[in-house]
């Protein structure tokens, strides 16, 4: 019965419960001499490694295996499992609790840290082989989600985006690194012999790969496995020891290294070396963990079965020699007193060591070898956007594999949402992710042709030089005040997203003057939210911020911009703040009136658009703009469009409440007339 309840708890992932439950039943076995079961060793030794004791745990597999021999690999499971958890952990966070960043090359594929093949470029800005990324769920470098690779571009499956290959990165891959690139097709050309079983004839490739690129630790991992299923365990070690030399952050390498360590019989070694394989590449744990649980069932099988155990499941046994019935076999496991044999305390000191070295690759300051570039094969014009003609910069690419200058796009997209050269719609690509500048590029440009970058980029400097404030001509906005703007005009498309981009996420809107263009004052609006969408239009939600004045007009770019003074009210005299107070309550209680007389589905409209009447601040008198309610309650009172410009350009807080006063009067007077009109009617009829 207690077994059961020990398992229903652990079902429910009440470890703890679970452990309580075994020990209580295993106490009053030993207790009153009751047969027992391994089931339920097995049971405690799985739930104290779901509570995090994996030590604990282990130790109880090491005095099972002294009785039984070989623990059956699936009643490992769970113990496996929080060892690889515990790795991964214990390497992606630092003190703080902060993700550990790995170093990366921009000009190699973060995932397998090669020459880019079938270079395809992720949301994220990052650039990997195909294959690699192929069935990969984010980026191991910035953890963003990834989508769907290969296929058609423009199909979409859920929230992901199908990517082709970069066609410039394709170009430049082939055109700077010709040997790598075909040591590299070797390597892949020996992959698919080793596929359909050639072992010997995929060694032959892969030797001819390497005499091309001696220093490529993809080949000699290759090479290693393959010498693996030849048997040459030694020489299997060799090459990924090397392998791992040349690239000790590469998950991959360490997982070859312990293949082989674990043929030649070094357990202790291989499980080292799998513990890195995982803490480098958490998504290895699936492929790692039979193996894992292989050599833990090596590492804790340390001695042979125990004569006096007749099968598996004849349930009395326990761990030291000195017991020799079989009840007295199983009853000290528990016990405090007992010092643990010193094949138990190799555990502890092997799970110690690995820990230590998981800490010490964390710490690891290394820099990864960059790819040997010939700066004498660069060509400037390998790097030409094919919108402008000019050297790329802060180069984007599109799902399509085609990579254009970040404004180019952009300008491109206000207009259309489909890729300027092969016509394939972006849509889900400008719904999906904000675009990310390709590193790859960005990079080797640097690289290639460092002058020419300086000059890109001083370029750029001087047309991002401009300090005046671009406007949005549009409507009267208030501070304090949300207003929600739908965007779809072109050159408001590229206002708004230069705002966003430079971090500043402000712009002027001003209502339209058929004299001057735009009025001559208006309110900094602040960008909150920012809702695109799949033709390119967005929807903003923006707050009043201050008001301005405007000093001089310009254009940039198709939208209207302008120096500004900004403009404050001017300081209340004290001999008047009584008199200002008694009217600022009043009109505050008229406006509370008026608005509860209002119809509550309008009233819902409002609260939902302009959100709640503010309450009024304690120090009202000493805001730059005066209360806040003042301006929620001037954007919904029907103000014609100048005198809603003359009320925001005004600097004195009294006639802005004047001017409310009056506005109510002129509600009334007319909702009175209204009623003269209905009761005459009436009355006549």
């Amino acid at each position: 019965m207690a077994d059961i309840e020990a398992r229903n708890a652990f079902s429910n992932k009440n470890y703890l419960l679970a452990i309580q439950i075994y020990e209580q039943k295993l106490k009053e076995i030993n207790k009153n001499n009751i047969p027992l079961s391994l089931e339920l060793y097995f049971g405690y030794a799985d739930s104290l490694a779901k509570s995090g004791r994996l030590w604990e745990s282990l130790n109880v597999y090491v005095q099972c295996s002294r009785i039984i021999g070989k623990i059956p690999l699936e009643k490992l499971k769970y113990t496996t499992l929080t060892f690889l958890d515990t790795i991964i952990s214990r390497y992606s966070s630092d003190a703080t609790g902060t993700p550990k960043e790995r170093p990366v090359d921009d000009l190699a594929c973060s995932f397998c840290l090669g020459l880019l093949i079938n270079p395809v470029t992720v949301q994220c800005g990052h650039t990997f082989c195909k294959k690699c990324v192929a069935s990969r769920k984010e980026c191991t470098v910035c953890n963003t989600a990834l989508g769907i690779v290969g296929g058609i571009p423009n199909v979409r499956v859920g929230n992901t985006i199908r990517y082709e290959p970069n066609v410039m990165i394709k170009t430049l891959v082939e055109k700077l690194w010709p040997k790598e690139l075909k040591a590299a097709n070797l390597r892949e050309q020996g992959n698919a012999l080793f596929d359909k079983g050639c072992i010997d004839a995929a060694l032959m490739k892969y030797n001819s790969a390497l005499e091309l690129d001696p220093d490529s630790h993809l080949t000699l991992s290759n090479r290693s496995n393959a010498l693996y299923r030849l048997n040459r365990c030694q020489a299997a070690l060799e090459d990924a020891d090397r392998a791992v030399s040349l690239q000790p952050h590469w998950g991959k390498g360490h997982y070859r290294r312990a293949v082989a360590q674990a043929g030649l019989g070094q357990y202790e070694e291989a499980l080292l070396s799998f513990a890195l394989c995982v803490a480098l590449d958490k998504y290895a744990v699936s492929a790692v963990k039979l193996d894992v649980a292989k050599v833990l069932q090596k590492l804790l099988a340390t001695h042979r079965k125990s004569s006096i155990v007749h099968q598996y499941y004849h349930p009395y046994y326990e761990h030291l020699e000195t017991y020799t019935t079989e009840e007295d076999q199983f009853k000290h496991i528990l016990s405090d007193k007992m010092s643990p044999s010193s094949e138990a305390r190799k555990i502890p000191v092997l799970l110690t060591r690995i820990l230590a070295e998981v800490d010490r690759l964390k710490n690891l300051e290394f820099n990864p070898p960059s790819l040997k570039i010939d700066l004498s094969k660069a060509d400037s014009s390998d790097f030409d956007c094919t919108l402008c003609r000019s050297t790329i910069w802060k180069p984007v690419t599109t799902p399509c594999g085609h990579s254009y200058c970040w404004v180019c796009l952009d300008r491109c997209l206000d207009y259309s949402s489909s890729c300027p050269l092969c016509k394939t719609s972006l849509a889900d690509y400008l719904t999906v992710s904000q675009k990310q500048m390709t590193r790859f590029l960005d990079r080797s440009l640097r690289t290639c042709l460092p002058s020419l970058y300086t000059c890109r980029l001083l370029k750029a400097t001087v047309q991002s030089a401009d300090h005046t404030l671009p406007i949005f001509v549009c409507t009267t906005a208030f501070p304090t005040v949300p207003c929600i703007l739908y965007v779809f005009e072109p050159r408001y498309r590229l206002l708004v997203r230069r705002c966003v981009e430079s971090g500043t996420r402000q712009f002027g809107i001003a209502a339209f003057d058929p004299e001057n263009k735009f009025s001559e004052f208006g309110t900094i609006l602040e960008i909150k939210d920012w809702v695109l969408k799949s033709d390119g239009c967005s929807i903003l939600s923006t707050v009043g911020l201050q008001r301005f004045r405007v000093q001089s007009r310009n254009e940039r770019d198709g939208y209207d911009t302008a120096q500004v003074e900004f403009i404050n009210d001017v300081p209340i005299p004290n001999h008047k703040i009584n008199e200002l107070t008694f009217l600022h309550n009043t009109v505050r209680r008229r406006s509370e009136a008026w608005f509860s007389k209002m119809n509550p589905g309008l009233q819902n409209e409002i609260c939902r658009f302009y959100g709640s009447m503010p309450a009024a601040e304690a120090d009202w008198h000493l805001q730059t703009d005066g209360p806040a309610w003042v301006w929620w309650l001037l954007a919904i009172l029907p103000l014609g469009h100048h005198l809603q410009i003359g009320i925001l350009a005004t600097t004195c807080i009294e006639k802005r409440l004047k001017a409310i006063n009056k506005t109510f009067e002129l509600i009334e007077q007319s909702e009175r007339q209204q009623d003269n009109f209905v009761t005459t009617g009436q009355q006549t009829s």
